[in-house]
């Protein structure tokens, strides 16, 4: 494969940090990236929406839909309909694609962003921040409660540093996590997570309050889910009650983690990168 087009348009946050590392990892593969479909027989299509592209436009080329598309097939029956490779940033979201009929007899490949390794390593020495809390799109009853138990457990006078998604800087972000001893999450079900799987990189340890259910817009359908679709033992722990006593179990551990270890292992912008061209160069012809 000497060159790709990749059709992406939203650049923040999380899916801008995924078009980024794959940019970054074919360039260091000597893959040109060219801004017109027509102008190669490979396309990245890492987003879709109403407006871009046709899908005629990929007829005759090896394309890739996903990971960031719709949150269901049956949204879009006359697109999937013309497509026959897909990918998915993790293994429940397969699973639910794989529940809809439209998807039968469709190529459904796990694939996951390269993380950024260089920018979010550790740093040696002392940790100021006692704790980095991470909050993204849960209830108000559970910021509650995480509240009481943060305050149970540390009290008045500990450091802690409080992010939520949506109203922070990437470089107050990034200075956190290389200054922080721990991290707590309580965030919605994640299809990938680019802000934990960073943290993971500069080897902090998180504790997760875990959402094991995503439901659907109306309410009538509901799948297995995960705040952290990518985790081992390495990298710290996952609970479902969020207590002042569980902060403590978890603290009491005392062990060493290495949750960086586990980022090297699998999901560095190399393998990430490597994966996809794999996937692409197989991919069926539309």
């Amino acid at each position: 494969m000497d060159n790709v087009c990749i059709v992406a348009k939203y650049l923040d946050r999380g899916p801008g940090k995924l078009v980024w590392s794959l940019k970054n990892g074919f360039n260091k593969r000597g893959i040109q990236i060219v801004s017109r479909i027509e102008e190669t027989d490979h396309v990245a299509c890492l987003q879709w929406g109403d407006d871009w592209p046709d899908v005629n436009e990929l007829l005759g080329k090896r394309a890739l839909v996903g990971p960031n598309t719709w949150e269901s097939p049956s949204e879009k029956p006359e697109i999937i309909a013309k497509l026959h490779n897909f990918i998915v940033p993790s293994q429940w979201v397969k699973d639910k694609h794989e529940q809809e009929p439209l998807m039968k007899d469709k190529q459904v490949h796990i694939w996951s962003g390269g993380i950024d390794t260089n920018t979010y390593a550790p740093i040696s020495g002392h940790k100021e921040v006692d704790c980095l809390i991470y909050l993204k799109n849960r209830s108000t009853e559970d910021y509650d409660k995480l509240a009481a138990a943060i305050q149970t457990f540390y009290g008045p006078d500990a450091k802690l540093a409080i992010f939520e998604y949506g109203h922070y800087n990437e470089k107050d972000f990034h200075a956190a996590v290389q200054n922080s001893k721990m991290a707590i999450l309580c965030t919605n079900t994640e299809s990938q997570g680019y802000a934990y799987m960073n943290m993971l990189s500069a080897n902090l340890p998180c504790l997760v309050f875990n959402k094991d259910t995503l439901v659907s817009r109306d309410g009538s359908k509901s799948w297995a889910a995960t705040s952290v679709p990518y985790f081992d033992e390495r990298c710290g722990v996952i609970e479902n009650d969020i207590s002042a006593d569980t902060i403590e179990k978890f603290v009491a551990m005392g062990r060493c983690w290495a949750p960086r270890e586990y980022i090297l292992e699998n999901h560095t912008i190399d393998i990430s990168t490597d994966r996809y061209i794999e996937l692409l160069t197989n991919a069926r012809v539309l």
